[in-house]
């Protein structure tokens, strides 16, 4: 399974630190999401990050800086698919699908993409799961995609993703708030590797 790790949207102290530790650790993939950023903002926060870690890092935002910063690539929000403005041409590694509909309806081709939220979000208040796991068994099993499965996901609910048919997860909210967030990667590191 792949292990995924968004940042937190707001500033928060020793993120960088914190995610360079999970890198020096086997983190293979993690998603600078920091909506109200601009690009410096987003900048200074790549530049704490060190360079032989820059491959591993897909960002949701301020796009132009995957290419000067030689990152993993984009990632392709709603919003982004919608816009007929969006840079034709350019491959976008992941997207976020909100809607079974959507997942099983996409003609573009993605390494992998987010569905969500699965279970209720730790992350954003009033933000419920609103999948049945039947319907989830069986659509996963037809989709083409890779499907990673984020909201709510903690290290108890790993397990079940996978008899669920998702490929891996993703965590924002319980790793960024918890009180010891390395800690907590370790945590879903252990159990993404026992599946």
């Amino acid at each position: 399974m792949k292990l995924i790790v968004l940042s937190y949207p707001d500033l928060l102290e020793n993120e960088a630190r914190n995610v360079t530790n999970m890198m020096e650790a086997g983190l293979d993939c993690f998603h600078v999401r920091k909506p109200t950023w601009n690009k410096e903002q987003v900048k200074a926060f790549l530049e704490e990050i060190p360079q032989s870690f820059h491959s591993k890092i897909v960002i949701h935002s301020q796009h132009e800086l995957a290419k000067q910063y030689d990152l993993k690539g984009i990632h392709w929000t709603t919003r982004h698919r919608q816009d007929p403005n969006t840079a034709q041409g350019v491959q976008p590694v992941s997207t976020s699908f909100h809607e079974i509909d959507e997942l099983v309806v996409t003609k573009r081709s993605y390494e992998y993409c987010f569905l969500s939220p699965i279970y209720n979000s730790i992350s954003k208040t009033n933000y419920p799961s609103k999948f049945s796991k039947k319907v989830l068994q069986s659509v996963l099993l037809q989709v083409p995609l890779q499907v990673v499965a984020l909201g709510g996901i903690t290290p108890d609910k790993i397990e079940e993703c996978k008899q669920l048919g998702f490929d891996g997860v993703a965590s924002l909210g319980a790793i960024w708030q918890s009180s010891n967030p390395l800690e907590k990667f370790y945590q879903f590191q252990r159990i993404v590797k026992l599946q």
